[in-house]
């Protein structure tokens, strides 16, 4: 039994992108304020899970969606798409800082949402980059362009500006998969300290990331979710032979 209560829930989730078939009656739930990552191989049906949870998959054209997707027990059809947006954040696999300056790309959300302005739009600068560690970084530049960091400083910028507009979700595309292995371990570091706040769901092609950093973790496999469980029983003692093939590095 789980000892956090679940703040996503899915049933019998099924996604079409035209004739094919993504995802398969998956149900699961994802414990609140925990790191549950996603783990399976290429065109599995990662992403289109984790997009499926603030509704970017109704962007595709010729996507259909089918099934029950809960935040907090409520459909997210219920949920009004700009908050919903808002209270499920997204951080993708290459930083997608906006073309502004560092001080405005964290600031974009709570300005889009009015959420303060003046001096306290400063204080909720400083708020989240020090969360991602950035803050005495860039504290002299904040008005500098965003695009003149790193790609590493970018992610967590990016990072930033997800948590500024306080959401109660990140989902995170492969955030690692472009940096080197310093940055990645930076990144993971992060990651676990943002789950004792948000609910952290994380897809990832690294089975070794997944082993390390997470609660939880689920392992899908041609559009289906094999199992999900705890990480330390999932890689040492899984319960379906497919999952068993894959973390042993049999296929995939």
């Amino acid at each position: 039994m789980r000892d956090a209560a679940p703040k996503l829930k899915i049933v019998n989730l099924n996604v079409h992108y035209g004739d094919f078939w993504a995802l398969r009656n998956v149900t699961a739930e994802i414990a609140e304020h925990r790191l549950t990552s996603l783990i399976g191989p290429s065109g599995c049906g990662k992403s289109t899970l984790l997009r499926t949870f603030n509704r970017l998959n109704d962007l595709i054209p010729r996507c259909r969606v089918e099934g029950r997707v809960e935040l907090d027990g409520r459909a997210l059809e219920e949920v009004e798409l700009t908050t919903l947006r808002r209270r499920v954040g997204m951080v993708f696999q290459r930083p997608n800082a906006f073309p502004l300056s560092i001080l405005e790309n964290v600031v974009y959300g709570p300005a889009v949402h009015r959420m303060a302005r003046g001096p306290d739009m400063l204080a909720i600068a400083e708020r989240c980059l020090t969360a991602v560690g950035l803050w005495d970084e860039v504290k002299d530049r904040l008005t500098a362009d965003a695009l003149s960091l790193s790609l590493e400083q970018l992610q967590r910028l990016c990072i930033a500006r997800a948590i500024a507009v306080e959401p109660d979700v990140l989902l995170m595309d492969e955030p690692c998969s472009a940096l080197d292995p310093i940055s990645t371990l930076r990144i993971e570091t992060l990651m676990r300290e943002l789950s004792r706040r948000y609910t952290v769901l994380v897809v990832t092609h690294n089975m070794q990331q997944a082993a390390r950093i997470s609660d939880e973790t689920g392992f899908l496999l041609l559009g289906e979710l094999i199992e999900m469980g705890p990480t330390a029983g999932l890689f040492t003692r899984p319960r379906d032979r497919r999952t068993e093939d894959y973390v042993t590095g049999r296929y995939g």
